[in-house]
């Protein structure tokens, strides 16, 4: 790490646009244990004039660090600001903004609290005991529990297709 921070020092003066480099030392220097807070602030700062293409490493970086921190607000900023700015992005840095996001929040314990979410349904639905129909509504009553906060015994207490489901398959997870 000592040496990616002196790295990162020594292309600063060089750099087209120094914010990624920027977001990149401070969470570096988080994790040796030293104070960030100059150059993360120096990194949202740049963020302004940081190209479309350095904004994911950027926004990571200093998500990162505020997580490291425990600074949740700041994370969910710079998460926001990531996923704001990946519209922008070719497919490829949507897909990256998108990942490191997910990492990010799933690292953090996060829930995202979205149903804004694409389910790719695998073989339980043809393989349900009740045939295809019942494996769709099993999948239909698996995301209303989860929306719901169920535990997998209280979904499966819920419904019938669930149960089912439950007995067939057993618990994973």
């Amino acid at each position: 790490y000592e040496m990616a921070v002196s790295i990162a020092a020594e292309r600063l003066p060089f750099a087209d646009d120094p914010t990624a480099l920027l977001a990149q030392q401070a969470v570096v220097s988080t994790q040796l244990g030293r104070d960030p807070s100059e150059l993360a602030e120096a990194a949202w700062r740049s963020l302004p004039g940081c190209p479309p293409e350095d904004l994911v490493i950027a926004l990571s970086a200093l998500a990162g660090e505020a997580m490291i921190k425990g600074r949740w607000a700041e994370t969910e900023r710079a998460l926001d600001h990531l996923l704001s700015a990946s519209a922008a992005l070719p497919p490829a840095g949507r897909l990256a903004a998108l990942e490191s996001s997910a990492h990010f929040l799933a690292s953090g314990g996060v829930r995202t609290r979205t149903l804004d979410l694409l389910y790719m349904a695998g073989g339980g639905i043809l393989a349900h005991p009740g045939g295809p129909a019942a494996g769709v509504r099993s999948l239909q009553r698996w995301w209303e529990a989860a929306v719901a906060g169920l535990t997998l015994e209280q979904a499966a207490a819920r419904y019938p297709e669930l149960k089912i489901s439950v007995e067939k398959f057993g618990k994973k997870g």
